[in-house]
């Protein structure tokens, strides 16, 4: 099950928390940069972190260099796309709901054939 909706970034943290209550198998979140929030981008990304803290049952891969400048979390962190991209093609995600959100030009919607 793929959830891929056109969510603004204020619901982000809601639709993890929506995640966390589907009853599934896996629940993966799969988050890549918001490009579109300027000087608030550093703050926005960590609160993004916080919420995901909440939800250990989650597995997580971050896209992008906002992300990795996020702290207080061990979450994978891509740096682009096409990294993750690659370890998908070798660590399949099976019998998972997906939630997958970020900023348009993240291209995370590349993603698709390998979910």
């Amino acid at each position: 099950c793929l959830l891929s909706r056109g969510l603004g970034d204020v619901y982000k943290r809601q639709a993890i928390d929506n995640l966390s209550e589907i009853a599934a198998k896996q629940r993966v979140a799969i988050l890549g940069d918001m490009k579109e929030l300027g000087g608030q981008t550093e703050t926005e990304h960590q609160r993004i972190i916080s919420e995901l803290t909440k939800h250990p049952n989650t597995k997580v891969y971050l896209v992008g260099e906002s992300f990795k400048l996020t702290q207080n979390h061990d979450y994978q962190i891509f740096s682009v796309i096409e990294k993750l991209k690659i370890y998908l093609e070798e660590n399949e995600l099976k019998d998972s709901t997906i939630l997958l959100k970020g900023s348009r030009s993240m291209k995370l919607e590349t993603l698709l054939k390998l979910l």
